[in-house]
């Protein structure tokens, strides 16, 4: 696992696939801004970081946003996704040589990446202004984390 000083690409693309994937087939208004509440998640023993997403379109067909993570040692990374919601894997702009793929089906999603893997399943509160992630990290080397986070909608 990296130093806590560094946001690892497994957290990155976990922050990333958490927009795409809320109840099935329930989509975020576009525009709409959450902001991850770390006093209230679990990051299993990874590096904490600060995140928030905006989406842009969320329908059944297609989802797209735009994300930025600011990590525990100040450094800011910016990335974006724009594909089809049925779980196949495209890349990830602004993180090199990702993939993530989003069901919105079944409120999950799947990411690859040179070192690590990662798989999400999402759920969205009834008021629909706050949503858990229970995601399982695993890295090349071995190691696995089991994480969850959890995002409050501010816009």
């Amino acid at each position: 696992m990296p130093p806590a000083t560094r946001i690892s690409p497994a957290l990155l693309v976990a922050l990333l696939i958490a927009p795409a994937c809320f109840a099935a087939h329930t989509h975020l208004p576009a525009h709409s801004t959450w902001k991850l509440n770390a006093a209230r998640s679990n990051f299993g023993g990874g590096p904490t970081m600060a995140d928030q997403f905006t989406v842009l379109t969320d329908t059944d067909a297609w989802f797209a946003y735009t994300e930025v993570v600011t990590g525990s040692n100040g450094e800011i990374t910016k990335f974006s996704w724009s594909g089809p919601h049925d779980g196949t894997l495209h890349p990830i702009v602004g993180i090199p040589n990702a993939r993530v793929g989003f069901n919105a089906s079944n409120n999950t999603a799947h990411m690859e990446s040179p070192s690590s893997s990662l798989r999400v399943r999402i759920e969205l509160s009834p008021d629909g202004k706050t949503r858990t992630e229970h995601a399982i990290v695993r890295f090349k080397n071995g190691k696995v984390y089991h994480e969850t986070w959890v995002y409050d909608r501010i816009q």
